[in-house]
Formats: structure tokens, sequence, C-alpha cells
């Protein structure tokens, strides 16, 4: 006997396996008041794609700039976009602190600003039009 449940048109559906692969643009603001090393990117470039399993996702491509991180990654559909992103903005603070104790005064390395794009990824105007409304305070 097959399990059914029932869908939009009354009709049911299988409930059988979902496999799905969701990719995402991610930008996310740093809080520091010092700019990144070379090392601090590396150690960031290793903590952000061991988060991303958690969410059933992997990293594509990340970049890393003075003003922020744009990290362009897959995810499982029962994850939101933004459930990752503030993944990565708690644990992955919480790890990079760790390794440069003198950041200990710091909560976290990024503000709680969120960009999200799926599709294309997003154009140097958008991110900093985001970049300028999240320092503006708007």
């Amino acid at each position: 006997r097959e399990n059914r449940s029932p869908g939009a048109s009354g009709l049911g559906y299988n409930t059988g396996m979902v496999i799905s692969e969701l990719e995402y643009h991610i930008a996310l603001i740093f809080s520091l008041d010092e700019p990144l090393t070379a090392p601090m990117k590396s150690q960031l470039a290793i903590i952000v794609p061991d988060i991303l399993p958690y969410f059933k996702g992997t990293l594509l491509k990340m970049k890393i700039t003075p003003d922020y991180m744009c990290v362009h990654c897959t995810a499982g559909a029962e994850h939101s976009p933004v459930e990752v992103a503030e993944e990565i903005i708690c644990a992955g603070s919480r790890r990079f602190i760790r390794l440069h104790k003198h950041l200990d005064g710091y909560d976290r390395i990024f503000k709680n600003d969120i960009y999200v794009k799926s599709g294309k990824k997003p154009t140097k105007k958008q991110l900093d039009d985001f970049v300028s409304l999240a320092s503006s305070g708007i």
C-alpha cells in the first residue's frame, strides 16, 4: 500500500524521497575595526565550508573584500538561506575569534545584516548598495 498524503488538488501524492540542492549567494558585512590579513582570510576559507554540511550544503565559491564576505553555496531545501547565514555569523565568528585572542572583545566578526540572492550572482552595485544601506542604518 502506498503512503499518500492529501495534496493541494486533493488527489494526494507519493511521499517518497525529495532531493534538492538550492544555490544561494550570501553576503555578510564585517564588523571588525581592522582589515583581515591573508592568514585570517585563509582561516575563514576553512571555517565557512566546515559549517555548510550541517545544512546539507557545500561551498561553491567565496570572495572576501575589505568590507564584506560573499559566500556562494548550496543548501538543502529544508534550510533557509537566512539560517545558513546566521550560523556563519554566530558559529563562524566564535571559531574565528578563538583563533585570534586580540579579538576577545568581539561577540561577532560580522554585522547582523544579511544579503541573500538566488540565481545569478549579485552585481558589484547590488553588493555596494547593501553595504551602504547597512552602514547608514536604513
